[in-house]
């Protein structure tokens, strides 16, 4: 699978729109989220 023109500008769009802080932000929820998401699969 490769990258191309189109998916790299998208990308970049979305960068753009979002701005630096809101991209951090929404990394930071996803982390958090895989987190308690694998915390939880061990609790059973």
């Amino acid at each position: 699978m490769t990258l191309g023109l189109i998916e790299i500008l998208l990308v970049v769009m979305v960068f753009l729109v979002l701005g630096p802080r809101r991209i951090a932000d929404l990394f930071r929820s996803m982390g958090r989220g895989v987190h308690d998401f694998v915390e939880n699969l061990g609790q059973d």
